[in-house]
Order: C-alpha cells, then structure tokens, then sequence
C-alpha cells in the first residue's frame, strides 16, 4: 500500500455550513496555510450556520464511523487536534487507532 503519511494531517472534527465563516470552512484555510493537510469528519451539515433564523441540519454522527473506517484502511497518522474534549470521549476507539501515543 502507498503510503499516505508524508505530509502532516490534522483529522478536524467538526460541523459544515454551506453558508457563513464557520465551522469546518474557516478552518481549512488556517491549517492550510500551515502546510498541513486538513481533512475534515463532519458531525453535522447546515445549510447556513445557526446565526441565522431558519437553517437546514443533517446530523452526520451516524456515518462517521464508517468514514473513519475508510480512513483506517489507508494507515493515515494525524497531529492531535481536538475541538472538545468531549468529542474525544466520543469516538475513544478512533482516536486510540488514527493518533500515535507519543503525541498524547
């Protein structure tokens, strides 16, 4: 298998607006800029952030795993980062597999 981990990747766990500077969308240019490659796990999708008076709201939770499944098919390493710490208490068996111990 090729390998994947040559650049540093940040697994960045979060919702997606289609409309406003939120979310997952203001931080993909950021960690770009630090020449590491974000790859978003979205909790949820919105149409527009929740500023707004009516938005549209998919809860993506119950495809996570499977993504991340995918993910660990191709051996992918990443840089802790974290939103919450309840988000790692959410997927513990996840974080254990896709971040190295010697970065906890």
């Amino acid at each position: 298998m090729t390998s994947h981990n040559h650049q540093k990747k940040i697994a960045v766990i979060n919702d997606i607006s289609g409309f406003g500077r939120c979310s997952i969308a203001v931080s993909l240019p950021i960690i770009s800029m630090l020449k590491v490659q974000c790859c978003p796990l979205p909790t949820s999708i919105f149409s527009n952030h929740t500023g707004f008076p009516s938005f549209f709201f998919e809860d993506f939770t119950k495809n996570m795993e499977p993504y991340m499944e995918e993910w660990k098919k191709l051996e992918l390493k990443y840089q802790p980062c974290m939103p919450t710490a309840s988000c790692v208490d959410t997927f513990p068996q996840y974080i254990e597999t896709l971040i190295p111990k010697y970065f906890l």
